[in-house]
């Protein structure tokens, strides 16, 4: 989801939220007067918890990226059925010279979903394409970009923003370089 549509959902959240909390305000009979007051309390105070939220997922998003690593998704199309990694998953991925770090995350949030692993990264496929309808409805971002690439366990799909890919690419490569891990 691109910033500014999210930006455009958390707006209308906040406006369907507040028609309701004040029809729920009139219904439950309180005067008119006393029922737009008390919605905009709650407006008010849901804006200030939205605010923090969103203010907080963009400092986390920025420590991230200090860290040297990213969020993007990544699968490994001819898995077995039923392998976990068959599906695309989201999660953080500290890339260097011919390796991936990849550590799962619990949905859109930071919360690490079982241990990091490496991929060893052999080389790019091919070029970057966009994802399908199906995978950008299932679960990519709208405006998502698949780099294809070869790893010692077969074929495997990083998909993100082209800004995402290319700092990936370059550390795959070794044009950019992170230093000693640790």
């Amino acid at each position: 989801m691109t910033e500014k549509r999210r930006r455009l959902y958390l707006v209308l959240l906040l406006v369907g939220g507040g028609g309701a909390y004040f029809l729920y305000e009139l219904l439950s009979g309180e005067p008119s007067d006393l029922a737009a007051i008390g919605t905009l309390i709650f407006l008010g105070a849901v804006s200030l918890m939205l605010i923090v939220l969103v203010r907080q997922r963009r400092r986390s998003s920025q420590r991230l990226a200090q860290r040297g690593q990213i969020e993007c998704y990544i699968r490994r199309p001819d898995a077995p059925q039923g392998d976990r990694y068959r599906k695309w998953n989201i999660g953080l991925v500290t890339a260097d010279q011919g390796v991936l770090t990849f550590q799962p995350v619990l949905g859109r949030t930071r919360i690490a979903r079982g241990d990091p692993f490496d991929i060893r990264v052999m080389a790019t496929t091919g070029s970057r394409y966009p994802a399908t309808k199906w995978d950008k409805f299932n679960r990519l971002e709208a405006n998502a970009i698949v780099l294809p690439v070869n790893t010692v366990d077969g074929p495997l799909e990083i998909a993100g923003q082209t800004n995402t890919l290319d700092n990936i690419e370059a550390f795959l490569t070794g044009k950019e370089s992170r230093g000693p891990r640790t």
